[in-house]
């Protein structure tokens, strides 16, 4: 990373970090969906306005949900298993968020949403959040 001019990398717990502000927070691979829900989303955003500096950013990814839910809960919140051969994991809570629904929790905690692109599949999308 160092050798691509970035001076300071973290992996940490997102929810946790304490390491001062950041330019660029980054969720790629749908990554934003081990939030879960979109309570859990709010929450995160909120938390991260207070670690962007002045110009900084959140780039994300995400895709549309692409099946129909209970009517009491956002179609996006369901939950994935992983499996390797035999070895079968305990399933989590995952949330796939389309971009319209994305705007309106990024409005929700003081951030403009931008759709950067669209991805090969027409629902997959990479945005940018920046504070108001």
């Amino acid at each position: 990373m160092k050798r691509r001019g970035l001076d300071q990398v973290y992996q940490a717990d997102i929810f946790t970090i304490d390491q001062g502000e950041f330019d660029t927070i980054i969720f790629l691979q749908h990554t934003i969906g081990l939030t879960g829900t979109l309570e859990r989303l709010r929450e995160l955003l909120a938390l991260l306005k207070h670690r962007l500096g002045p110009r900084g950013q959140i780039l994300l990814d995400s895709t549309s949900p692409r099946v129909i839910s209970s009517p009491l809960r956002y179609a996006g919140e369901g939950e994935f298993q992983l499996k390797y051969r035999s070895l079968l994991g305990k399933p989590f809570p995952w949330l796939w968020v389309d971009f319209s629904v994305l705007s309106i929790c990024a409005r929700a905690a003081g951030y403009d949403a931008e759709l950067l692109t669209r991805g090969r599949v027409a629902d997959d999308y990479l945005a940018r959040l920046t504070p108001k």
